[in-house]
Order: structure tokens, then sequence, then C-alpha cells
């Protein structure tokens, strides 16, 4: 695989039952309209991308789904369930848990202590299984487990935000820009990571500001322009419009 290059991923399998959609979604900070009517579905066994510039609205879509932020009007459904009421602690217990932008790790506790609180709400069930699958995907955790979490470096500390974010086996693993500040090997190896994630069986909405990789590796992917969404298609097929290489790949 060259340098830059999202993993190959099987296609095969794609085409599941909806395990989110997104219905005429509606979000507000206040007086502020940050999602104006979004709608869109991932299907069991997917990676769909989220590109769009700052402020478009991709975190607060996520946050909205992770229950993280009330909607005002329209509607989030997890396998045909809407979770529009839902408390973030019954969205997790669903199969859907956020890793969101900043890696939000716990930089006061070791690596074990941040990956056994990504389980909690299972106690120990299950719980050495869960920790074997973190350290069979990041190896060097295993190694750092009893290292404080802040004195990773930032490659590793994603690391950690993703790993946390596995201990439940998620159904859906919303993740907000893995990549961000990331040397372009780490980079490399997140997106690889996040493949073999999605070939475990774990469905991906992936937010990330790498929109060549993110689309390359995508099934579909939707771009967000100050609270709508502008396009929608496949990777391939956005990798190749005109309109998305010269806003979003920097390509004249």
């Amino acid at each position: 695989m060259a340098r830059g290059e999202a993993p190959e991923r099987n296609a095969a399998g794609r085409e599941g039952a909806p395990i989110l959609e997104v219905r005429d979604l509606v979000a507000r900070y206040g007086q502020i309209t940050a999602l104006k009517g979004i709608s869109l579905t991932v299907n069991e066994g997917q990676i769909i991308a989220l590109i769009g510039a700052n402020g478009a609205g991709k975190s607060t879509t996520l946050r909205v789904i992770s229950g993280l932020l009330r909607p005002a009007t329209g509607d989030v459904l997890i396998q045909g369930r809407t979770i529009r009421w839902a408390t973030p602690r019954a969205i997790v217990c669903m199969g859907v848990v956020h890793c969101p932008e900043g890696r939000r790790i716990f930089t006061r506790l070791t690596v074990l202590e941040n990956l056994r609180l990504g389980h909690y709400t299972r106690g120990k069930t299950d719980l050495d299984p869960a920790m074997a699958r973190v350290y069979k995907l990041f190896p060097i955790l295993e190694e750092r487990q009893s290292q404080l979490g802040g004195t990773l470096s930032g490659g590793e500390q994603q690391m950690l935000a993703i790993g946390r974010s596995l201990m439940l086996r998620p159904k859906l693993l919303l993740l907000d820009e893995p990549s961000l500040g990331l040397a372009p090997l780490l980079v490399q190896q997140i997106f690889e990571t996040i493949a073999e994630i999605n070939r475990e069986g774990t469905s991906v909405l992936l937010v990330e500001q790498n929109a060549n990789m993110a689309l390359r590796m995508a099934d579909r992917a939707y771009i967000l322009e100050t609270g709508r969404i502008a396009l929608e298609g496949s990777g391939p097929d956005l990798l190749a419009n005109d309109a998305v290489r010269k806003s979003y790949l920097g390509e004249l």
C-alpha cells in the first residue's frame, strides 16, 4: 500500500439493513441553528464519511446521535427504534459509541483504567475478551497499560481513545476527526485500524478532515455545508466530482 492511500476494503455485504437513520434533523445552540434538516443513513457493515468545512455541523450531528444534544425537530433511529429522547447511557447500551474530537482521555488515569472505564456499563462481563481485542488492534497500549494517559504521545492517545470506544464492541462507532494533529504515518495506521474494525463487523460514521482518505475508504459520503447536506454519493463518485476535488481535496 502506498503512503497516503486508504486501505483496500472488501465491498461485499455492504447493503445490510439500516443501523442508523437520521431524518430531517434540526439542531440548535440557543438561537443558532447548526443543523437545518439533514437526513442520512448508515447500513450495517458500512463506513459512511461525513465531511465539510469547520462549522458545517459535522460534530453537532454526532452529538445529536449520541444523545449529547437534543434535536429541535426531526428524528434519529437505531435499527428502526427512535432514540430522540434516549439518554446518552441508554444509547451506549444500544450499541452506539461516540469517540469525540480531541481524544478526551483521562490523563491522570492509566491506559488500563481508561480502557476499563470504556466498559463500565457491562461491569466485568466479557471484560477480558474486550481488552484482548483492543490490545490486538493496538499492541502499544498493552505495552503502556500501566502508563498514565497524559504521558502518551498524541498518536498513542488517539489509539487509547478509539480503544476505549471499542470496549463495548459497538454496533455503530461514531468517530470524530481521528487523524487530527497526527503525523502522516500515524494517520495511515489509524485508517488501517478503522478498516479492520469495520471488517470485524462494526459500522462506522466517520467525521474526518482528511477528505481524500475518508472518501477512498467510505462506502458512501455526505458533504455538509452550513448545516445542510450539499452532496451525497459513493466515495469514488465524490472523489471524481470536480467541485469536491476543488473545495475539499485542494485540487484545481
